[in-house]
């Protein structure tokens, strides 16, 4: 049955106030809906379906807002590089700065172990790194609550990448070339112990190891205050 004779029987067209839809009309089933509709809003009172203008508008605007909406929700959240990392597996780090040639303290390290409840600092003075050949034996405990924090801070800033890497080794730039001095740096782990020399002169490294050679030196000068 066509939609004009269902709707002839139904007696709206018998209606005198009744005027037949133009072109632009459509007719369906005599519900009463508004949606939105393959992209267009309709608006359909009493069997007549048509488009608004307003209707289609606000249709886009809605379907805009709720796709911006959703892009946001699923954004996926910006990790900034704070540096943190995963130091659980660290037992003690070793550091301090070498000099081949110089007379006096040569090589002054610090020695921080990080086992069990409670947390020990100390140092060697003797240049036990070149009288040992880089075993350094540090002896003298210091108790400073101040620079436990400052080694604190140090060790949260350890490159992930030096924490992870399966070498034993590693060397940054040229440590104690020119008698320029060069920084050492040892990370005891559980499984491993790691030793890393980095240049004294971090202008020309890659920025991790550069920031944390800067940061290696910064603590150095607040761990030698009286």
């Amino acid at each position: 049955m066509r939609n004009e004779d269902f709707l002839r029987k139904g007696g709206v067209l018998s209606n005198p106030q009744y005027k037949k839809p133009n072109t632009k009309t459509l007719l369906i089933n005599s519900r009463i809906f508004a949606g939105v509709v393959g992209g267009s809003d309709y608006f359909c009172v009493g069997g007549k379906r048509k488009m608004t203008r307003l209707k289609f508008i606000s249709g886009l605007l809605l379907t805009a807002f709720i796709a911006c909406g959703q892009s946001s929700n699923n954004r996926t959240p910006s990790t900034t590089n704070n540096h943190k990392n995963d130091n659980s597996q660290v037992k003690y780090v070793l550091f301090g700065v070498f000099c081949g040639e110089c007379s006096g303290h040569c090589a002054t390290m610090f020695r921080y172990n990080m086992m069990g409840n409670s947390n020990t600092l100390f140092i060697d003075s003797t240049d036990s790194y070149f009288k040992n050949y880089g075993k350094v034996v540090c002896k003298t405990q210091i108790s400073d609550i101040n620079k436990f924090q400052l080694i604190n801070k140090l060790v949260r800033q350890i490159p992930s990448r030096l924490l992870a890497s399966k070498k034993l080794e590693e060397t940054f730039g040229c440590p104690d070339c020119t008698d320029g001095c060069g920084i050492y740096f040892e990370i005891g782990q559980y499984k491993s112990i790691k030793k890393i020399y980095i240049d004294y002169h971090t202008s020309e490294l890659s920025n991790d190891i550069k920031d944390f050679g800067e940061l290696i030196k910064t603590t150095l000068v607040g761990l030698n205050k009286k």
